[in-house]
């Protein structure tokens, strides 16, 4: 392979890694904001709930807010258990 098609290859990758790397972190800011809104509904309704149901609502919150705290951290966080969580959220 030719010196200048091998380093405009390198090039262009680089070029595109960089880029992809300020939308990830504007989806992860849009989806923290989301979480904390949620975490916010539940908080309230914690509030005004009593018996099971507030310890299923205080387990869900809990959750929300481990969720939260490791975005937060910058950790990385298992789509699946964010999926999990807000499905729980909404349906139950």
């Amino acid at each position: 392979m030719n010196v200048k098609t091998l380093t405009l290859a390198i090039g262009l990758g680089l070029l595109f890694a960089a880029s992809a790397i300020p939308q990830q972190q504007g989806g992860d800011a849009q989806s923290l904001a989301r979480l904390e809104q949620l975490a916010g509904d539940c908080e309230w309704k914690l509030r005004n709930a009593t018996g099971g149901v507030k310890g299923r609502l205080s387990l869900h919150h809990r959750k929300l807010e481990n969720i939260i705290e490791q975005l937060k951290a910058g950790k990385s966080v298992d789509s699946k258990e964010i999926d999990r969580v807000l499905h729980e959220h909404f349906y139950g």
